[in-house]
């Protein structure tokens, strides 16, 4: 029972690694995308009010 709990659990933290690296990738392009579209003044203010994650 143990060993399928620690299974279940490394699942999870793999799972759990894989998609907030998948969110990290999809916000530096996000931020790519917003740079080439707005205006460098509204894109820092937006950054101002917005952190990077």
């Amino acid at each position: 029972m143990m060993a399928m709990m620690e299974k279940y659990q490394k699942n999870l933290e793999d799972i759990v690694e894989e998609r907030t690296t998948m969110l990290i990738e999809k916000k530096k392009k996000t931020v790519a995308l917003q740079m080439r579209m707005l205006p460098k003044y509204i894109d820092f203010m937006f950054c101002l009010i917005v952190p990077f994650i």
